[in-house]
């Protein structure tokens, strides 16, 4: 919601680049930092927080293809779309049986 907000702020003010350069990849980074501090230290709703974890990975991965093919500064999507991948990894890495229940109790596989 917030990403949608953000490029709607972009296209209204006729200052392009910012949002997707910018804004976007470091919002994911900080929420990612914070789901992934989340799991770490909620025993019993660590299933809860790798949703928005993917979905976030998502978000990166797009900043990131947009900002390769469109030349502009890849630093802020390369940190974010890096970070998700190691946090995602290592979530799955330590709590892979009980993340895949919950994935599977959520879309009913």
């Amino acid at each position: 919601m917030i990403t949608l907000y953000i490029i709607f702020l972009e296209n209204y003010t006729n200052s392009f680049g910012w949002g997707i350069t910018f804004a976007i990849p470091l919002f994911a980074l900080a929420f990612s930092i914070y789901n992934f501090g989340m799991i770490l230290t909620n025993i019993k709703q660590r299933c809860d927080y790798i949703l928005p974890m993917l979905i976030l990975l998502t978000i990166s991965t797009i900043c990131f293809i947009v900002n390769y093919v469109g030349g502009y500064t890849l630093w802020p999507s390369l940190a974010a779309f890096l970070a998700l991948i190691t946090f995602t990894f290592i979530s799955f890495i330590f709590h892979s049986n009980l993340i895949l229940r919950a994935l599977a109790k959520k879309f009913h596989i």
